[in-house]
């Protein structure tokens, strides 16, 4: 059985796999490294920490003549070593440029420093980007971008001189901002998501430079199917090919709200990987559902197949990897992940190695709770009188307050109701009688008609 398309509409943010431009500086102090760095590739360097820098006009001024260098970047206390690399260095009027040529998956750097013969260097760029288009590259560099940015500081050193002096630079950086951060921890998620996929099916992707919001999907989808077995996702609709000889067009969700459950298929596509990866039969089953065209009954009822979008009223929709539901099978991929996420605990930051486990799919938005909600009250048949209202976060709960109240044209209206929205999930986790709603509405609607 081959895999069968298939297309849910979820919460999927995608990302070009460029470089990033870290706000840097020249380190005020000449002396950063206080203590041994154990990220130095030469223990030589060790003892040279403690001692004082030669000015950066002096260090850039010998770069530029010698115009290359066998150098690394040095983040003090890093539970990683940033091996020796190649740097070029080309002077463009008062700009120097500075860039390694890396081996293996480690990023590129590139600085550009500004030199003035009265002052110090000013940093214009200093720029980190993978180096290859591999998941080991995207995931070193995520864990580099993050130490960086974690630790604040770094040495870009040459050599260590004959009385113990380091010749580098030292680099301070500004605190990233929350919209950056998020950027790298989803790029992080994805990078040791597909690390781990490749290790289990021992194959290498190639990661395009555009990674789509349907890239995201599925390799979420396929990761969670494979260490969980069955989970549900959030989405507003799921769009599948329907064989005619399956289903009764005479019943729900083909003629109104109810539930469904389909066959995709039984191997999966990741990238632009040329391998399906045969994961066993997955199904998908949605709870609240309705069929969003019309148009495909009669084609349906005449024993055509079609391709039918489904809305899912709750956003919930469940993934069923039936291969690796038994109680066997979790317990076998839950020890291939757990030492599979120690290994990410040796070599970089606890937060990086983290995010193997955390969720790609953002938490829910103001927009998708109210999606949420119009969902329930469509559900219930309920008037479209009755309307959600502004999303409320209550962080101590983690989830959304969603009023529900009853508007007229005329702007008179009055909370009804309310419902409470999971952060994460999008599940209901509280939620009013809808007869005892939709009662406490008409008393509602009749004293606001009598007092109008």
């Amino acid at each position: 059985m081959s895999a069968t398309p298939y297309t849910a509409e979820q919460p999927e943010n995608g990302f070009y796999r460029g470089g990033f431009n870290i706000p840097a500086t020249l380190s005020e102090t000449d002396t950063p490294f206080n203590d041994s760095s154990p990220s130095a590739p030469d223990p030589s360097f060790d003892d040279a920490f403690t001692s004082k820098l030669d000015p950066p006009s002096e260090v850039l001024q010998a770069w530029v003549q010698a115009g290359r260098f066998l150098g690394f970047l040095d983040i003090p206390n890093a539970p990683f070593v940033f091996p020796p690399q190649h740097f070029t260095v080309i002077s463009k009027g008062v700009k120097a440029i500075i860039e390694s040529h890396p081996t293996g998956a480690w990023p590129q750097i590139l600085i550009v420093l500004s030199r003035s013969s009265n002052a110090k260097p000013t940093v214009e760029k200093f720029l980190l980007q993978p180096s290859r288009n591999t998941v080991e590259a995207e995931l070193v560099y995520t864990r580099v971008l993050y130490t960086l940015s974690d630790f604040g500081f770094c040495l870009l050193a040459s050599e260590v001189t004959s009385d113990d002096g380091v010749i580098g630079i030292p680099f301070s950086f500004q605190t990233f901002d929350d919209e950056d951060m998020r950027g790298i921890f989803h790029r992080a998620k994805l990078a040791r998501k597909l690390r781990f996929i490749e290790s289990l099916y021992n194959v290498r992707f190639t990661l395009p430079e555009n990674i789509t919001p349907e890239h995201v999907r599925r390799i979420e989808t396929l990761f969670r199917g494979i260490t969980e077995g069955e989970f549900v996702s959030r989405g507003k609709a799921i769009t599948v090919l329907v064989k005619a000889a399956d289903i009764n067009v005479s019943e729900p969700p083909f003629t109104g709200v109810g539930s469904y459950t389909q066959l995709l298929g039984s191997e999966e596509a990741v990238l632009d990987h040329p391998q399906l990866f045969d994961v066993g039969p997955v199904s998908v089953s949605l709870k609240r559902a309705v069929v969003a065209n019309q148009i495909v009954l009669a084609p349906l009822r005449a024993g055509q197949d079609q391709v039918v979008r489904f809305e899912v009223l709750d956003n919930l929709i469940t993934y069923r990897y039936q291969r690796y539901m038994s109680r066997d099978s979790r317990k076998r991929a839950r020890r291939r992940l757990d030492q599979f996420y120690s290994q990410l605990e040796r070599e970089e930051p606890a937060e990086m190695a983290a995010t193997l486990t955390e969720l790609l799919m953002s938490d829910v938005m103001p927009a998708e709770a109210v999606e949420i909600a119009v969902g329930w009250l469509e559900y219930h048949n309920i008037p479209d009188r009755f309307s959600p209202q502004e999303p409320v976060l209550d962080g101590e709960r983690a989830c959304w307050r969603v009023p529900v109240h009853l508007v007229y044209a005329s702007g008179k209206g009055a909370p009804v109701g309310e419902l409470l929205i999971d952060l994460k999930t999008g599940s209901i986790v509280e939620e009013p009688s809808s007869e005892v709603m939709y009662q406490e509405g008409l008393a509602l609607a009749e004293s606001i008609l009598r007092v109008g």
